[in-house]
C-alpha cells in the first residue's frame, strides 16, 4: 500500500472506518451499544473556509485528458467559477505512480458549497460522467473544514 496516496476505494473505506472509530460513543461496561453518531448542535455549522478533497486512479493512456479535465483552466475550474465563493483547485499527481491523482477544491464555505453544487448537479453530472470515462477509480477523501475560522 502506498502510504502517500493509497487506493481511493480501499482508503476511503479506511477514512469511513476511522471516522466511525472516533465519532462513536462507546460505553466501556454493559452489552455491546449501538452505533451512535455525535450529533453537533446547529450552531456549530461551520461557516469558514471549506475543501473537498478526492482521490482518483486514471485509466491507462488517459492521463493527459484528465489533467485537462481536473487542471487549473479545465471544464470543471470553469464550472466551479461559476460561483464567486469558490476559491480555486488544486491538482496532484503522485510521482511515482504516475495514474493516481488527488484535486483539492477550496471553497469560501461549506454552505456556499453545497448550494452551488445543489444549482448546478446537471452540469455537475454531466461532467463526473466524463471523468468516469477517464478513471478506473474515485473517492472523495475529505471534506473539510478549518479549524477556527
Amino acid at each position: 500500500m502506498d502510504l502517500l496516496m493509497p487506493d481511493p476505494v480501499s482508503y476511503g473505506a479506511t477514512i469511513r472506518s476511522a471516522l466511525r472509530a472516533l465519532l462513536v460513543s462507546r460505553p466501556t461496561t454493559g452489552p455491546a451499544p449501538r452505533l451512535s453518531v455525535l450529533r453537533l448542535p446547529p450552531t456549530s455549522t461551520p461557516r469558514g473556509p471549506h475543501v473537498v478533497m478526492w482521490a482518483f486512479r486514471v485509466r491507462e493512456g488517459a492521463q493527459e485528458e484528465f489533467e485537462r479535465l481536473y487542471g487549473a483552466n479545465g471544464e470543471w475550474v470553469r464550472l466551479f467559477r461559476r460561483s464567486r465563493f469558490y476559491l480555486g483547485t488544486e491538482l496532484w499527481r503522485d510521482r511515482d505512480q504516475p495514474n493516481r491523482y488527488i484535486t483539492v477544491d477550496r471553497w469560501r464555505s461549506r454552505a456556499e458549497c453545497e448550494r452551488f453544487l445543489r444549482e448546478q448537479r446537471s452540469d455537475y453530472e454531466v461532467l463526473d460522467a466524463l471523468g468516469r470515462r477517464l478513471t478506473i477509480a474515485e473517492a472523495r477523501l475529505a471534506s473539510l473544514d478549518r479549524i477556527g475560522a
